[in-house]
């Protein structure tokens, strides 16, 4: 019921829906107007990635490996077999004795009696100390047997003179003349006491010296046999008996291969033959030799006749107990030729870096650091038959800062 007077109908004016304040038309012009400012940055932000991808991508001149092919002299037999040092020694002491101390290390040079080892040898010392003071008290004791000697000697002068002149008798003339002679053969006796002092004198020394360890050619230490503490036997094989030997000294300017040929082929060598070495461990380079020695003595088991040819200019990075091949030549010359490929750089390519030596190639757009072990020049020219392709791009005058995997752009040098 209303009251009287009232509408029927509620009054509906009041009643309304909240809006945004801000219409939607501004927010589409604050985008734009963003849009207006960041628009110039993003545009910088971008050249300036392109413009560091650019500089970073450096130019370089690049070369590719020269092909040279030559002839040389075919082998008319082949062999392979181990580099050997042919003056080799396991070298030890004289006497048994514990390593007191070692004075080298491997691959250190030696010369011929430089000191290798000490071993112990107080005990040495102290009867070299003896022998020396037995020879002082002989020598002493000689002086005192020459002072008697020389009154014993004036005695007998004075005696004899009196005898002649009737004072003295014969008996004391005889008397005087006997203990002359007397202390004369102590004194001779004396002195060989001294000698035989000074003798053992010498003896202790050999025997101190036999504890010292010295180098009996001159060349390069290949292994310590031995440790500080370790007692050293004459004759020791293994552990059961003892160590035998100290270190093992090499001459490695006197290399040679020990290699084994089959016995149908032996009537193919001679002695003084020429030859050519390759070593597994540096490829690519070859060392002239002669055949040195045939071992008068076959292998029934495995029909082989060993033989030994000697390097002529071993150099640097061959050592014994390599793997290597020996390829013999015709003794007269006459032997057919083969070709050969080479692959050759501009020595201006080659990079020298605390790692060594090395060749710097693109490939796919990026640097590549290729490790020379072995660098053989030809004029201005380097071989680089095993570390490169002929495809291969190499860098010219590298810089000391080049990195692996940098992309760059190569220029090809005509």
């Amino acid at each position: 019921m209303f009251p009287e007077g009232a509408h029927s109908d509620p009054d509906l004016s009041a009643l309304r829906i909240d809006r945004p304040t801000t219409p939607t038309r501004h927010v589409g012009r604050n985008a734009r107007r963003a849009l207006r400012f960041l628009g110039p940055a993003v545009i910088i932000v971008l050249a300036a990635l392109w413009a560091l991808n650019a500089a970073s991508a450096a130019k370089v001149i690049v070369v590719r490996p020269t092909v040279v092919v030559t002839r040389v002299a075919a082998p008319v037999l082949t062999a392979t077999g181990y580099l050997a040092s042919r003056e080799q020694a396991a070298v030890g002491a004289k006497v048994s004795g514990r390593v007191q101390r070692i004075l080298v290390e491997e691959g250190q040079r030696v010369k011929d009696g430089d000191v290798l080892a000490i071993l112990d040898h107080d005990d040495l010392e102290a009867a070299l100390a003896v022998a020396r003071a037995a020879v002082s008290r002989s020598r002493a004791e000689v002086k005192a047997g020459e002072a008697t000697f020389a009154e014993e000697d004036r005695d007998l002068v004075r005696k004899r003179a009196l005898y002649r002149s009737g004072v003295a008798s014969r008996t004391d003339f005889e008397t005087a003349d006997a203990q002359r002679d007397a202390s004369a053969a102590r004194l001779e006796a004396l002195r060989q006491a001294v000698a035989v002092a000074e003798a053992e004198v010498q003896v202790a020394e050999a025997r101190r010296q036999n504890m010292i360890v010295r180098a009996p050619f001159a060349g390069t230490v290949i292994s310590k046999d031995a440790q500080v503490g370790e007692t050293i036997t004459t004759g020791g094989m293994g552990a059961a008996s003892g160590r035998g030997s100290i270190v093992t000294l090499a001459d490695l300017s006197r290399l040679e291969v020990e290699a084994d040929i089959k016995e149908d082929f032996i009537g193919r060598v001679q002695r003084g033959q020429p030859a050519v070495v390759v070593v597994d461990a540096l490829p690519g380079r070859e060392y002239r030799a002669r055949l040195r020695h045939i071992i008068p003595m076959g292998d029934r088991s495995r029909a082989i006749i060993r033989v030994r040819v000697e390097i002529e200019e071993p150099g640097e990075g061959l050592f014994p107990e390599m793997s290597a091949t020996v390829q013999f030549m015709a003794a007269d010359g006459a032997q057919e030729s083969r070709p050969q490929r080479h692959l050759l750089v501009p020595k201006q390519a080659l990079w020298e870096g605390d790692g060594g030596s090395a060749l710097w190639v693109v490939r796919a757009g990026r640097t590549r650091k290729v490790p020379m072990q072995d660098v053989r020049l030809q004029g201005d020219s380097v071989y680089a038959d095993s570390v490169l392709d002929e495809s291969d791009l190499v860098i010219i005058d590298p810089a000391m800062d080049l990195r692996e995997d940098r992309a760059v752009t190569a220029r090809v040098r005509e």
